[in-house]
Order: structure tokens, then sequence, then C-alpha cells
């Protein structure tokens, strides 16, 4: 008997408690609409003065960067950023700008290649050939970011952030050349004089022995006969062979070593005419921290440079060649390699998603209050 009365108490407490709640959404629907609304008007507000604008470029890459010199970039131009700032040498008007690149969060955020294959189109293949291997790590573009409270200023910082990539990339280049070729100039000058040392005691002993055995030729005529088989003088045996033989293997060797020897000589002399060049352009790069500026300067030199060596010195000419090209393609790719794929966009976004947060956060912030208030106020009356 008791059972049915519980279950009917229940049922009126359920429907007094949703009586109230339609009651009380009644009275207060105005109020918790008109702040809602005023949320909303706060947060575009809020979108439209604090957000910034978001600018967008998407670059073509044509050869320019592959995995390694993409990842390479990315690692070295905010340390070259910050050796500016370190220097004193930040463009005027672009102290905020290079504040931000020397960060290297930065260019992981904001500086993105797009890959010929994705991951999930490369994990749609059973097996990778060359090709698709050759597709799937070639950059055919990447896309930069770049954000500022206007929209003029935003396309400005994204072109402050494109030239710091073709100047600063291309200085980064050019100094891992000049890096070798300095280690390299070194190691040769080092072998060189080392040689050409060994090379001289060497002619020296041989014709001292030539000498000798020629004074025994004179002292001992008979002995004169000779033998068409090729000798080592290094041999122990060849003392018994004849003297003329002797003699002949000694100046042999003789030739042999004043041949190498003027060879040495002769690279001696390119690589001191290599240093002259060196000396010349190798302070050009660190001026500017402008790869191509450095570059169009250090050709320059380069093309004195040759004029100065012989046109019948074939090797020369062929190793000031090598270098010459070397730069020249840090040149060219990087100052006509890197083009727009589309023009720049800046937009401001997110608008939408600002007014419905503040609608939301202001409808609910009113409700509790309401809902504390009424809440409150019952406690009282009862």
């Amino acid at each position: 008997m008791n059972q049915p009365l519980a279950l009917d108490r229940l049922n009126n407490e359920e429907e007094i408690s949703i009586r109230d709640v339609i009651y009380f959404f009644s009275k207060t629907w105005k109020k918790l609409l008109l702040s809602g609304l005023v949320g909303a008007l706060l947060g575009f507000l809020y979108w439209a003065i604090f957000t910034n604008y978001s600018a967008q470029l998407v670059m073509k890459n044509n050869l320019v960067f592959n995995v390694v010199t993409f990842k390479s970039t990315q690692k070295g131009l905010p340390l070259l950023a910050s050796q500016i700032i370190d220097e004193k040498k930040v463009p005027l008007g672009s102290e905020e700008q290079f504040r931000k690149m020397e960060e290297p969060a930065f260019w992981l955020k904001n500086f993105v290649p797009n890959y010929g294959l994705t991951r999930e189109e490369v994990q749609q293949f059973t097996s990778l050939t060359k090709e698709l291997d050759e597709a799937a790590t070639s950059i055919l573009s990447f896309n930069l970011f770049a954000s500022s409270p206007s929209k003029e200023q935003s396309l400005k910082n994204l072109k402050t952030y494109l030239d710091f990539i073709r100047t600063g990339g291309s200085y980064l280049e050019l100094k891992n050349i000049f890096n070798f070729f300095e280690y390299e100039i070194l190691t040769e000058s080092i072998n060189l004089d080392k040689d050409i040392a060994k090379n001289k005691v060497e002619l020296s002993y041989l014709e001292s022995r030539a000498t000798n055995l020629e004074s025994l030729l004179k002292k001992y005529p008979n002995f004169s006969s000779t033998n068409s088989q090729i000798v080592d003088l290094k041999d122990s045996g060849s003392k018994f062979l004849p003297l003329v033989t002797q003699i002949v293997a000694a100046n042999s060797d003789i030739n042999a070593t004043k041949e190498a020897l003027t060879r040495l000589e002769e690279r001696q002399i390119r690589l001191k005419q290599f240093k002259s060049f060196y000396e010349k352009s190798k302070s050009i790069p660190e001026e500017t921290f402008n790869g191509i500026v450095a570059s169009k300067s250090i050709l320059t030199i380069l093309a004195d440079q040759k004029k100065l060596i012989s046109e019948n010195d074939i090797k020369s000419q062929q190793e000031l060649l090598e270098l010459e090209s070397k730069i020249s393609s840090i040149l060219n790719r990087y100052e006509k390699g890197i083009y727009l794929n589309s023009a720049p966009i800046s937009l401001k976004k997110g608008r939408l998603n600002y007014s419905l947060i503040g609608f939301a956060l202001a409808f609910l912030e009113v409700l509790i209050a309401l809902i504390i208030n009424k809440v409150v106020t019952n406690i009282k009356e009862n």
C-alpha cells in the first residue's frame, strides 16, 4: 500500500520539476538570448580587433630543394637569422621579422614542403618502384605562411620571409662550398709540400747513384755489357747486373722522378692561384649574408682570375670552370628556381567561430547566474 503512494509522489515531483524548468526558461529566454547576442558581438569585435591576418604563398620548387637540402635549410636559416641579429646587420625595418625567424619552430610551422606523393598515397602501393620512391621524396612546391594584425603587413612579412629563404639559403650553400674549398686548399698544400720534399730527396739519391755508377764504368770499362731486362734498382740483386744496365735504370728513374716533381710543382703553382682567388673572395659572403649578391661578386672575381691564367693551362682553366659552374648553379637556382605558383593571399579567418564561442560563453554565464539566483530565492522562501 505504501509503494503506490511513493510512486505517485515521485511522479508529482517530476511533473513539478519539468513545469519549473519550462516556467524558468519562459521567464528568462529573452535575457539568455540577449546575453548570447551580446557575447556573439563581443566575440566578433575580438576577432576584428585582436586576431591576425594570415597570409599564404605557394612557391614552385624548380630543383632548388630536395629532401636533404630542404631539411638542412630549415635548420640553417634560424641560426643565420640569429647571427645577423648578433652582428647588427638586420635590414632596416625588419627587426621584428628576424626575431621570429631566429626561432627553429617558426620554420617548421611556416615553411612547409609539398611532396609529389603523400604518405596516404604511398601506403596504397604494395611495393615502391624507383620512380614512385623519387616521386614520394621530391618536393614539388612549398607553402610559406605569415601573420600580422594588418593585411598589408602580413603580405610584407611574407615577402621578407621569402627574400630571406632566397638570400639565406643561397648563402648557406655558398658558405658550404667555401668551407670545403678552404679545407681542400689547406690539405692539398700540406700534401704537395710533403710529396715535393720526398721527390727531391729521392731525385738527389738517384742522381748520386747514377754518378757513382758512371764513375765505376769509367774505372771498369770491361764490365760494360748490357742487359735488356727491366731493372728495379731497389732490388737487392740489381747490384750484380751490368753497370750500363744499372746506369740506364738509374737515369730512367731520374727522368720519372723529375717528371713527377714537375707535375707537383705545376700543381703547386695552380694551388697558389686558387689561394689568391680564395683570399680575394672569402670575406664577401660575410659582408652581406646575401648569397645571391655574394655569388655575383665572386663570379666577377673568378672571371678576372681566369684572365690571369694562360689559355694553354687547360688544367687550371678546367678547375676554375668547375668552381664557376657550382657558384652559377647556386645563383640561378635561388634567383630563378623559386617562383610563384599562385598569387599570395591574406585572410582573417575564424569570424564565425569567435562569434559562436562568444555567444555560448555569454549564454552559459547568464544561465548559471540565473540558476544560482533562482536557487538562492527558493532557499530564502523555504
